[in-house]
C-alpha cells in the first residue's frame, strides 16, 4: 500500500507561531492557500482508493482545495493533531523545553503541560495505518492532516526506538511524502 501523506497548509497561527494542537481555531492564510492550489496540481492525476482527512478547520480547508470536488474524501478522527495541552494557543515560546515533548518515554505529561504521550499518539497512528493495510494492501492512499501525524507516520514507517530523536523529521506545510506499507 502506498501511502501519500499531506501535511495541511500554513496557517494564520502557523505564521504567527502559535501552538495549535487540537484546536480548531485556526485556518489556512493566503500562502497555506496558495500552498494548497499548488500541491493539487501535483495530485490531479493520482488515483485514490481511499482518502482520509483530520476533522480540524485547517486540514478540511486543504482537503477542499486539493480535491477540488474530484474525489469524496472522509473525516477520521485519528487524524487529529497530538494534544499539546496547556500549550495550545499560546506562542511557542512556552515550551520549557521542546525536546521534552517528543520524548517516547515520558508517560506522565502531568508536569510538561499535559500533552497526548508521544507512545499514546503513535498508538493512535498506527491504528489508522494497520487498518488501511488491511482495507486497501495494494492501494493508495492520500492522508490530509498535521505535522505531528506526519512525523508519526514517519517513524512508524523508518523504525524507531526509545533513544531515537523524534525531532529529526519535520513536515513543512504542505509537504507531500508517500509511503509504502
Amino acid at each position: 500500500m502506498n501511502v501519500y501523506v499531506l501535511r495541511h497548509g500554513q496557517t494564520n497561527w502557523n505564521a504567527k507561531q502559535v501552538v495549535q494542537g487540537k484546536m480548531n481555531e485556526s485556518h489556512l492564510d493566503e500562502t497555506g492557500i496558495k500552498q494548497a492550489t499548488a500541491i493539487r496540481e501535483k495530485l490531479l492525476n493520482n488515483v485514490f482508493d481511499a482518502v482520509l482527512v483530520s476533522p480540524l478547520h485547517r486540514a478540511q480547508e486543504t482537503a477542499k482545495i486539493v480535491n477540488n470536488g474530484i474525489r469524496k474524501y472522509d473525516i477520521d478522527e485519528r487524524l487529529t493533531e497530538r494534544s499539546y495541552g496547556d500549550f495550545e494557543g499560546h506562542n511557542y515560546d512556552i515550551y520549557p523545553n521542546y525536546d521534552d515533548l517528543w520524548d517516547y518515554n515520558i508517560v506522565d505529561t502531568s508536569k510538561i503541560g499535559n500533552i497526548e504521550p508521544v507512545k499514546v499518539f503513535f498508538d493512535r497512528i498506527h491504528n489508522v495505518i494497520n487498518e488501511l493495510k488491511t482495507k486497501y494492501p495494494d492501494g493508495n492512499v492520500l492522508l490530509i492532516c498535521h505535522g505531528g501525524v506526519c512525523r508519526a507516520i514517519h517513524y512508524l514507517h523508518e523504525g524507531f526506538d526509545n533513544e531515537t530523536d523524534l525531532l529529526q523529521f519535520h513536515a513543512n506545510n504542505c509537504q507531500l511524502d508517500i509511503y509504502e506499507f
